[in-house]
């Protein structure tokens, strides 16, 4: 597995060529989401120089206005120390295809996570396609599924930013502030969550996660699968650290341990192993609206610490001592009981409980308030 950067200066693309890095993106900020370069011509020529690779980033989501724009002044760059561009969006991707004759690689991080579509791209650009940027959504197993059906040099992200939110609006001009860029810090008014990256710039605003990507220590693995590239952002960081990586990809696991304590900010693998995001679904159901059959007993109106829950029967069912229930919580947690005692709402205790009366059953951990009761399959 190779390593790229994004470099900003001669001195980046120096520490580039002493770590053996040698393929670097050119950010420039009219092209690029988050690029900070007003100029890459003598950027590429040192880079050409050294014999390093250079990318030139198009990667901003356009309107037809915005294209327009950039196409009228991507016709004033000179190309000759380019060795491929990289896109996005799919008009610049057809004009990139149409207007020069360079290997194109095409960024898939959003929104493109099943193998069909990216085959579609895949076969779309043809010859032309040097790789494709996959997202880091993708756990191992997957990426390693993709990499071998899709044909074509991969690479995903490795260590830097991740990003959470884009929106072409300006939302942080609002507050006052007339300059080009503008750096914020946001927080949940949902979760306790706070520090989340924020950035305003020509292109829109940009919410990143308070945690920065990181699969240092699985580079090994990585390789393994045969992943191509291993794209290094260390644009708000000390650049520096690419010596730490460039020795780790060596195999040097030593400088896992200084990585993480220089980088600056907490680090985390993502999905890399497993994907997650699916577990959440039960939980947002609204559960009184899911089917409710004959299994269906009542609802838990009231818990007790350490001494009971109250279930309000359903019509025409029952509580039976030694009867297996299942009970559904409002967070989509399914807990499952045998009946051992059952009283009424005078706390006697019965052999049954019949519907339309509170059933009092013995205190268990994890029973909520509107907890479903059915009964166990």
């Amino acid at each position: 597995m190779q390593i790229n950067t994004y470099v900003r200066n001669h001195k980046e693309i120096e520490l580039c060529r002493e770590n053996r890095v040698m393929e670097v993106i050119l950010a420039h900020k009219d092209f690029s989401r988050t690029g900070d370069l007003s100029d890459i011509s003598e950027l590429a020529q040192i880079c050409q120089q050294f014999g390093i690779r250079t990318v030139f980033e198009w990667d901003i989501i356009m309107t037809e206005n915005d294209f327009q724009k950039c196409a009228e002044k991507f016709k004033t760059f000179d190309l000759k120390n380019i060795s491929a561009i990289r896109v996005q969006d799919p008009g610049a991707l057809e004009y990139c295809l149409n207007h020069t004759e360079l290997p194109i690689q095409l960024v898939l991080e959003n929104g493109n996570h099943n193998l069909v579509g990216l085959k579609k791209w895949r076969g779309y650009v043809g010859e032309r396609l040097e790789r494709m940027v996959l997202s880091i959504e993708l756990p191992e197993a997957t990426l390693k599924e993709y990499i071998e059906a899709l044909d074509v040099p991969v690479e995903i992200l490795v260590l830097g930013p991740i990003l959470l939110f884009y929106s072409p609006r300006k939302l942080l001009s609002v507050l006052g502030s007339d300059k080009e860029e503008i750096i914020a810090s946001g927080s949940s008014e949902e979760s306790p969550h706070k520090g989340f990256p924020l950035i305003e710039n020509r292109h829109g605003t940009f919410m990143f996660h308070i945690k920065d990507q990181s699969l240092m220590e699985y580079l090994e693995d990585l390789s393994q699968i045969n992943l191509a590239y291993g794209r290094v952002d260390l644009r708000q960081r000390n650049f520096r650290l690419l010596e730490n990586v460039a020795r780790l990809n060596a195999g040097d696991k030593n400088e896992i341990t200084t990585i993480k304590n220089e980088y600056g900010t907490e680090l985390t693998k993502g999905y890399f192993h497993v994907n997650k995001t699916d577990v959440l679904f039960p939980k947002l159901k609204n559960q009184r609206l899911l089917p409710r059959d004959d299994s269906f007993l009542g609802e838990v109106l009231d818990v007790s610490n350490k001494n009971y829950f109250a279930i309000l029967m359903k019509k025409n069912a029952a509580l039976t001592v030694g009867q297996k229930i299942k009970i559904l919580s409002p967070q989509g947690k399914e807990i499952f009981l045998t009946v051992e005692r059952v009283r009424n709402s005078l706390f006697e205790v019965q052999q049954s409980i019949e519907s339309g009366y509170l059933a009092l059953l013995d205190f268990h951990s994890g029973v909520l308030p509107k907890s479903l009761v059915f009964k166990a399959e």
